[in-house]
Order: C-alpha cells, then structure tokens, then sequence
C-alpha cells in the first residue's frame, strides 16, 4: 500500500486531537451512552449505527452541493470503519484502539509497504477522502474564509446528529429526510 506513503497527508497535533475528540465521541456518545439511552448491548447499539450509516449513504446523493455531500460519505465511511475497528478489538479497549490510531497516523507517512487490517485500510482510505474533499471545499470557498468553513462544517455535524437523533430515528423515511434537510443547511 504504498501510496499511503505519497498521498496521506501529514497529520499535525491539532489535527490528531480533533480525531482523538471525534473517536471519543463516536464511542462514549454514539456507543456507550446510547446503549444505555436504548437499554441496549454495545454490539447490538454498534450495528444498529452502522446499518443506519449504511441506509443513509443510499440518501447522500440528495446533498446537492458535490463537496458537501462527497465530504459527508467520506465521515461516514470514516465513521463506519472506525466502529468496525472498534466492534473488532472489542468496546472495552477502545482507548487503547484511539491510542493505536494516534501513534498510526503520527507515522504512517513514514511507513513504506503499509500492511495493517482490513478495517484500518478502509479507516486511512476514508480519511484520505475526507481530507480531499475538505480542501476541495476550503478552496472553494475561498482560503481566506476557512475559519467560517470550519465553524460551517461543525454546525453541519451538530445539524445532523441533532435531527437525526432528536427528531428523526426510527421514522419511515428517516434517512431520506435527514438528507433532505441537510441540503438545506445554509453556510
């Protein structure tokens, strides 16, 4: 897998502290605390979440805007190998699992050959995705406005979480009206 070595970008402290603060979440909120909220095992609440991830890539193409959308897939395939890693290693050592990713991607542009588990291929193929869209879009709105690009984008996210989980969960339909009301999320 070489060209890991040549394309991933080199991640800064502040960039793997973001994705330190996003893995936390995705466990202690998306894991364990909706597994309490549903009276649920962490295995059952980690399928569920990766089976709606899984209906709501079906519905991205109602993002009309192609780096809003590509950048949304590409959270999304991020988020979902990163459940599959975690659902692999096991819930309860998914902070040695966060650590393990830390040290990874500190080195990862200096590894040659890069061998790892399927699930982490995919993770460091997503976040590849991510990062080119996320560009795609700061150069689209302008250099000079990527604070406001950033500050859009974590309202995007709140946006999301926030409808999906307070008004739209198990609802018919429930994807496709989430994708529809992110088209309509204004920057």
């Amino acid at each position: 897998m070489q060209m890991y070595k040549t394309q991933m970008p080199k991640l800064n402290e502040r960039m793997l502290k973001g994705l330190k603060g996003f893995h936390k979440g995705l466990v202690e909120h998306g894991i364990i605390l909706r597994s309490k909220i549903k009276n649920q095992t962490f295995q059952e609440t980690i399928r569920k979440e990766l089976n709606d991830m899984d209906r709501f890539q079906k519905e991205i193409y109602r993002i009309k805007d192609p780096e809003i959308r590509e950048l949304t897939r590409a959270l999304t395939e991020y988020a979902c190998a990163f459940y599959k890693l975690v659902k692999k290693r096991g819930i309860e050592n998914y902070k040695g699992t966060i650590e393990f990713l830390d040290k990874l991607y500190l080195e990862l542009d200096n590894k040659s050959n890069f061998r790892e588990e399927a699930e982490i291929k995919e993770l460091i193929e997503a976040l590849m995705r991510y990062v080119t869209f996320f560009n795609k879009l700061v150069k689209k709105k302008g250099i000079d406005n990527y604070r406001k690009t950033i500050d859009f984008i974590n309202k995007f996210y709140f946006e999301m979480d926030n409808k999906y989980y307070s008004e739209l969960e198990g609802k018919p339909e429930d994807m496709k009206q989430l994708a529809e009301y992110l088209d309509e999320v204004v920057v």
